[in-house]
């Protein structure tokens, strides 16, 4: 996620998954060009399996990986707003501002030992509520958590608070 915005009053961070969506379309083209090219050389059979299955894969996988999200932190209006935007719309979720404790991290853990990791926000009924659908290696995330926290510490605060991100497994 990117910083677009960060003013006393508000935060505003934007994913824009455009490598990813390059990617999964780059691959989906393929598969339906080969398929395109099995049906002209007579092999309907292939050329269906090869363009439908693969394209079909393709356009589910871009429908689950990309998606637009736009996370704003409003003081002034005393909400947290999330829209995403996939291929199926636009969805907008809101949030009070006061039920936000404090930025975090999930953790994801694979069987081979690597992680990945999506920022969220630590609401006060305990629950958490992810900023982003997919977990992404890197620090990234580590780098949103501490961003957020410092904006929802009390201005002049000093104890250290802002810094912290936890993490959940």
């Amino acid at each position: 996620m990117k910083l677009r915005e960060a003013t006393p009053e508000r935060l505003t961070l934007e994913d824009r998954p455009w490598i990813t969506g390059i990617m999964i379309g780059g691959f989906t083209l393929i598969f339906v060009g080969l398929g395109l090219g099995l049906i002209l050389q007579g092999d309907l059979t292939g050329g269906l399996l090869m363009g439908g299955v693969g394209g079909g894969l393709g356009f589910l996988a871009f429908w689950a990986f990309v998606r637009r999200t736009i996370v704003f932190l409003d003081r002034a209006a005393r909400v947290v707003l999330i829209r995403e935007a996939s291929l199926f719309g636009q969805t907008e979720s809101r949030y009070p501002l006061s039920s936000v404790r404090r930025a975090t991290v999930e953790t994801s853990r694979s069987s081979k030992g690597g992680s990945t990791h999506r920022p969220a926000l630590e609401m006060a009924d305990g629950s958490t509520l992810p900023l982003r659908t997919v977990y992404i290696s890197g620090r990234g995330a580590h780098d949103v958590a501490v961003r957020v926290n410092e904006w929802l510490a009390p201005a002049g605060a000093t104890d250290g608070a802002a810094g912290r991100t936890g993490e959940t497994a």
